[in-house]
Order: C-alpha cells, then structure tokens, then sequence
C-alpha cells in the first residue's frame, strides 16, 4: 500500500484490511515497512515493546520466523515490526534483492501479505520495497496534490510496478448517503427516498377490532415476514460495512 506522503491513512487501511481477511480463515502477513512511524505494529501487537524486525531481516541479522509475532487481536495475523534503526541498513539494488527474497518466503507462508510502505515521495528507498511486490494499491486522501499523486505514478511506471486500484480514504459522507448505507431499502438506486413504509397498528390485541386491516395497515406477522426476507437478502448491507470498515478513519 503506497501513498505520495505520510498522512493518507495506509496505516488504517492495512490494519483494518489484515483483519478483515483473517475473519475468513486466510493467514495473513502486515508488513510495517515504514520506519518512521511504527503505528501499524502499535495497533495490531498493543502492548509490545519493540523487538527486531524488518530493517534486520532485510541486513540478514535475524531470520523472518523469528521476527515474526501473532497479533492477539486475530491469531491469523501475524505482523513484522519495522525493527529498530540500525548502521547496517540495506540500501539500493541489496536492499531490492533482499526485499525479494523475505517476500517469497512471506508468501510461502501466509495466504495474503500485506506491506505498509513509506510514503513514495518522502523516502529515498521506498520503490525498492513496491519494486519487489506483486502489486500496489494507492492511498488517497481528499487533501492529496493532484501534483504529488502524478510525480508517484511516474515513479511507480519507472520501476515497473502494477498499479491495481486505489483506495479513497476520509470521503466525506452526505447525510442522504449515510443514511442509504444504514437502511438501503429506504433510497431507490438512484439516490431518491422511497415512499414512507405503510404504518401498522400498535395498539394492544384487546383494544382491537376483529375488523380487517385497512388498505394502508400491515399486521405486525406480515411486517415480521417481510423484513425476514429482507434480511435474507441483505448482501450489498454487507458490502457496505466491509467497504466502510476498510476505509474507516483514524
């Protein structure tokens, strides 16, 4: 996950995501690739003190499985800590190589890896890192530069990386929109309310008329059936709280 400088909210999206994927059984690895902000590990490993992580395996100081550690969040997580900074660190083409070498052992491992990068245009050796990746997602923010989002695309058509989607963070939400997301049967497609649900009777069995309903009362046993169907049927609803999940704010 990439972003042309910090403050996207990569952090958020990653640590929300690995989560999400985990609730399905996979394994997955988060990479905290960012040394200069360590937010990722603190969210995902709370309480941890800081331990070896991935600048030493990168210099061949530790090995991946020993720097590894399951988050108790989800014990189908499991995170690589960015480790503490060291004189040895790998730069340039080393530092591309070793990059792809702990990522193919990421892989053999887990089911899904994902990376937490530096922000593209802030550190000088963050390409090495999506260089060796399979693919990258961008990180928007409302307040990113169009200048700054251009100057990251040429970087990631240099290196080659296959640039899969984006991912808007903190969009602001319409109240009509909010809403839709909260009770999507009260919104037509197109956006337009619904005409308002036909009221039904509260008023206690015997104060009742053993009348029929009128046309516009519905008895409370066909209400209870109709939302059972809706509920039954109820997969965009879904959609919506995994899509929200993932872009939720910090």
């Amino acid at each position: 996950f990439v972003s042309p400088l910090a403050g996207a909210g990569k952090t958020t999206v990653v640590a929300n995501l690995a989560l999400a994927i985990a609730e399905g059984c996979s394994k997955v690895l988060v990479v905290d690739a960012d040394a200069t902000d360590d937010d990722l590990t603190a969210r995902l490993l709370p309480g941890t003190q800081a331990a070896d992580g991935f600048e030493q395996v990168l210099a061949g100081q530790r090995a991946l499985a020993d720097c590894v550690q399951p988050s108790p969040l989800n014990g189908s997580v499991a995170v690589l800590g960015p480790g503490p900074a060291t004189p040895a660190r790998v730069r340039g083409a080393a530092r591309s190589k070793a990059a792809t070498m702990l990522l193919a052992e990421a892989k053999a491992s887990f089911d899904v890896v994902l990376i937490d990068s530096p922000a593209l245009l802030q550190v000088a050796d963050a390409t090495e890192l999506v260089e060796a990746s399979d693919a990258a997602i961008t990180v928007l923010s409302p307040n990113e530069l169009i200048r700054d989002h251009l100057d990251m695309l040429d970087r990631l058509k240099l290196i080659g990386s296959d640039l899969a989607g984006y991912i808007y963070n903190r969009v602001p939400t319409r109240p009509q929109l909010s809403h839709h997301l909260r009770n999507p049967a009260s919104f037509r497609p197109d956006g337009s309310p619904t005409a308002r649900p036909a009221a039904y009777d509260t008023r206690p069995l015997a104060g009742r008329s053993r009348q029929s309903p009128g046309p516009g009362t519905l008895s409370r046993t066909k209400l209870k059936s109709s939302n059972t169907r809706h509920a039954a049927n109820s997969g965009p609803t879904k959609l919506c709280r995994f899509l929200l999940r993932i872009a939720s704010q910090e």
